[in-house]
């Protein structure tokens, strides 16, 4: 990171943050992150768990 624009760092920096303190779930912070997790989920054949 040290390579990046101060202004881009600081923005990865704040997601991580956000991930670290469970303010926000990586599948929101990326585009269409939930359907991508629904496919990983059926592509490994994982059951959801029944509350």
């Amino acid at each position: 990171m040290r390579g990046l624009d101060v202004a881009i760092g600081d923005d990865m920096l704040a997601c991580l943050d956000a991930l670290r303190w469970a303010k926000s779930d990586l599948y929101q912070l990326v585009s269409e992150g939930a359907k991508r997790v629904e496919a990983v989920i059926e592509a490994w054949g994982l059951k959801w768990p029944d509350a």
